[in-house]
């Protein structure tokens, strides 16, 4: 399913990027520039058939054409656990594996949630925390932070996250992180699925700002009490105000473009948030961070806010070690620690996953430059060690448990799944490149239960 590209009926064609639940997907809009949207299943088609998303996205992965008609009438009576099932195992033939069956799909990894834990616990206290996970390629770090993203929603936070790529999102660009963050935070056992934007609009457009106060986001309150009412009520001229506080326009730019939103053009001033000093970028970043942490509280994340960043080595290797580009990310790290340690109360946790490994160096100076410049107070380090061979015939047994539930029968017993998952495991060990990793485990053995289920 990820990759899959689908038609909205307002806003065009889209590609599913992430499957939140039986009934909801995220969805990016190349063509508009928008990403993390999410959005009902039913709300979408397939383009080329014209048929509602659903029936396309669960029927066409494992029947021939002569069995899709009958299958689709078939779909209507499938249990939620089911669609649920079948869902997963769509992304974990493309290598991902959906938030909601984090738990069951996770194996060998107590370090991890002991992690995890210890981080969240300390911002419950309105202490930031961060962990940084280290792992070789395809050994289980972005599965570290989604199993980071499902204990916090749990516990009744909201969560964000960017992938660096060190051209367009950095570590060293402490504005480009905000700018990236905005619109991908969602809200714990929320179906509607409303973003960190949509809310604070609602709080604009029903004159609730003062939340923002009582939560301590004061610079936010400041900057949304200046907002006329009128503005949430035109999605335009919304977005314009989210651009403000992401940090991809200026106040000054802002104002101008929302003037023509009004009547007889009037004009209202904003804070700046953006500035024009290099070194004062970092700590406005982590400025609005908190702020947004805080805010989150006053909207339904009564904990705070989880931020996530992943490939962070790709970050390190295209951006490289030049004095200007390391002191910039040092005092984004020093910025963070500050923070964590300061007597004001945030609740904020952060969680960022690096890949060391032969064929990249610059993976072991990037988590030495972390490590370094976070106040050991405020930080976790994990190393992700590989799976034991126990733990790879579990992974098979649950994978083999998943697809009955997928599709109602038992291809393989326990003890058959366990003695397949051994030998794969086995076989996968002797290859010289394409070493055993969970992920490419997990499809090559339902791609054996797809060939028992043939037969």
């Amino acid at each position: 399913m990820i990759g899959k590209a689908l038609l909205h009926s307002d806003l065009g064609h889209c590609v599913v990027t992430k499957v939140c639940n039986s009934s909801e997907v995220e969805v990016s809009f190349p063509a508009l520039g928008l990403k993390g949207k999410r959005y009902s299943i039913s709300s979408l088609t397939d383009p080329d058939t014209g048929q509602e998303a659903l029936l396309t996205l669960v029927s066409e992965q494992k029947l021939t054409k002569s069995d899709q008609a009958s299958d689709r009438a078939k779909l209507g009576t499938l249990s939620e656990k089911a669609l649920d099932a079948r869902l997963a195992i769509l992304a974990l033939r493309l290598g991902q594996c959906p938030e909601y069956y984090i738990d069951e799909m996770s194996v060998g990894n107590e370090d991890v949630k002991s992690a995890c834990q210890w981080a969240l616990e300390r911002s419950h206290e309105g202490k930031p925390a961060v962990v940084v996970f280290e792992s070789p390629f395809g050994k289980g770090k972005t599965h570290a932070l989604n199993t980071f993203s499902s204990m916090a929603r749990k516990q009744f936070r909201a969560v964000g996250s960017v992938v660096l790529d060190g051209v367009g999102i950095s570590l060293s660009d402490p504005m480009s992180l905000l700018s990236n963050l905005a619109q991908s935070i969602h809200f714990p056992n929320e179906k509607a699925g409303q973003t960190l934007p949509e809310r604070l609009c609602d709080l604009v457009r029903n004159r609730r700002v003062e939340a923002l106060i009582e939560r301590d986001a004061h610079f936010l309150a400041d900057c949304l009490q200046r907002v006329p009412c009128d503005i949430a009520d035109q999605p335009d001229a919304w977005e314009i105000v989210v651009d403000y506080l992401s940090c991809m326009l200026a106040a000054s730019q802002a104002s101008t473009l929302l003037a023509t939103y009004r009547e007889h053009g009037r004009r209202f001033t904003l804070p700046a948030i953006v500035t024009r000093k290099v070194e004062e970028r970092a700590a406005r970043c982590v400025t609005m961070l908190r702020e947004w942490a805080q805010a989150c509280m006053a909207m339904g994340a009564h904990r705070g806010l989880l931020v996530l960043f992943d490939e962070a080595d790709v970050d390190y290797g295209n951006t490289g070690f030049t004095a200007k580009v390391v002191e910039r990310r040092e005092l984004l790290y020093k910025s963070i620690s500050e923070l964590a340690i300061s007597p004001q109360k945030s609740y904020l946790s952060m969680g960022i996953a690096v890949t060391p490994g032969q064929h990249n160096h610059w993976g072991l100076e990037a988590v030495d430059e972390i490590l370094t410049n976070f106040d050991p107070q405020c930080t976790r380090h994990v190393q992700l060690r590989d799976l034991t061979a126990q733990d790879f015939i579990e992974l098979g047994n649950r994978v083999a448990s998943l697809y009955a539930v997928a599709y109602g029968s038992q291809i393989m017993s326990q003890s058959e799944a366990e003695i397949y998952g051994e030998q794969l495991r086995d076989q996968m060990s002797y290859r010289v490149n394409d070493a055993c990793s969970p992920r490419r485990f997990i499809r090559e053995f339902i791609e054996h239960l797809d060939l028992l289920s043939t037969k």
